[in-house]
């Protein structure tokens, strides 16, 4: 699963293409471009991703004061220098001996007139968001996003979100057989339903409908408040009759087999976010199905699985784009390109999502599934990012 962090790295050093006062700085599978000498192969820094919002103190020691994203000019976004794609700032780490004990460090103070500064200790790998004061930026939520919540749920909530294969360019294995979906640009819907002796144990309404970020926190949308039912996410799932397909799909299963179900997807549309697909009202298009065991172990259907389930009860998925054997160059050729949702190539694709055709886990990072994301995508403009 996916956590913000700023690590403490190795870097790579290989000269620009296009200029010769600026360099690549290589970080597993980003490229970030920094000053000329700046850095060594082999450096330590620290690596600060898109989407972290930079303190001032921060900005004043890099230079960057004013020249970042955002109303605050303090968000860390992808831009393309001279021709070359670049993500992410890096932040010098320097070595410091002291009675013959070697120790990294990196500057959170300005020098004094003595030419001293306050700094802290690091270690290579180390996450240091904390440390530095780096968060990540959240969108706000529009109205037509937002609502009345309903307690209750927080036991068969969970977080859903996973890597960029930049940070993860191993977790996919060259050949393994692998399934590319396009990964759409609008909003995370998460329907679920309980069993329904855990929902009148709990009294609880067997269904619940929430967003990406609600569902983490442990919330849902109450569904059947007055003031919800112009709510994007209630709305879809009620004309789209999701809680009716979820509820014969478990009713169908003997008692002993139920478990709290969930479908996940996006829902997009004109309105949603700044990519419409060419839909003028809200559509849904699902890419997972999972269930939660009673040790709070999530299951996630595997591909076949789930194509059989959504045919069953009426629900499109997102676009499959590509299935066989891995490689890198499969990969780049399926992140970019227009795409396929709308059938007409309506504007740029966001990216795909690569997971194994057989659902399996890394001993370190879980669940095995990875996102990659366009060039074009990240870099287009009036871009909206709502979760």
């Amino acid at each position: 699963m996916s956590e913000f962090s700023c690590e403490v790295v190795r870097v790579e050093i290989e000269p620009h293409p296009n200029a010769d006062a600026i360099e690549l700085a290589k970080v597993g599978g980003y490229v970030s471009i920094v000053q000329k000498g700046q850095f060594q192969t082999g450096d330590l820094a620290v690596y600060i991703p898109e989407a972290a919002i930079v303190p001032d103190w921060l900005l004043e020691n890099m230079g960057l004061q004013g020249k970042l994203a955002g109303p605050d000019k303090n968000r860390v976004k992808a831009i393309r220098l001279r021709g070359v794609f670049s993500q992410g700032l890096l932040y010098p780490v320097s070595d410091l001996n002291t009675q013959g004990e070697k120790r990294h460090y990196v500057i959170v103070g300005a020098f004094d007139e003595l030419d001293r500064c306050d700094f802290i200790d690091v270690e290579e790998g180390e996450d240091v968001a904390e440390k530095l004061g780096i968060t990540k930026y959240e969108p706000p939520i529009p109205t037509h996003m937002s609502g009345r919540l309903k307690g209750g749920y927080y036991d068969f909530a969970f977080k859903y979100d996973f890597e960029n294969i930049k940070k993860r360019n191993n977790l996919i294995e060259d050949g393994e057989q692998v399934v590319f979906t396009e990964k759409i640009h609008g909003t995370f819907m998460v329907v679920g339903i309980l069993p329904v002796w855990i929902a009148e144990e709990r009294d609880l309404n067997r269904f619940f409908v929430s967003s990406k970020g609600l569902f983490a926190n442990g919330h849902v949308l109450d569904w059947e408040a007055e003031e919800n039912q112009n709510n994007l996410y209630v709305k879809t799932a009620l004309d789209n009759d999701l809680f009716g397909k979820l509820m014969a799909l478990l009713d169908s299963l003997d008692e002993d087999n139920q478990r709290p179900m969930y479908l996940m997807g996006e829902v997009f549309g004109t309105g949603v976010q700044d990519l419409g697909y060419g839909s003028n009202k809200p559509q849904f298009r699902a890419f997972e199905m999972a269930y939660k065991d009673t040790d709070g172990r999530i299951d996630y259907a595997p591909h076949d699985a789930l194509d059989d389930i959504l045919e069953h009860i009426g629900v499109e998925r997102v676009p499959v784009l590509y299935r066989g054997p891995f490689n890198k160059a499969r990969l780049l050729k399926y992140t970019e390109g227009k795409e396929t949702v709308s059938g007409s190539g309506t504007h740029v694709r966001e990216g795909i999502v690569v997971r194994p055709v057989n659902e399996r886990t890394h001993p370190r990072y879980g669940r095995v599934i990875v996102k990659s994301v366009s060039e074009a995508y990240l870099t287009r403009k009036n871009a909206t990012e709502y979760n």
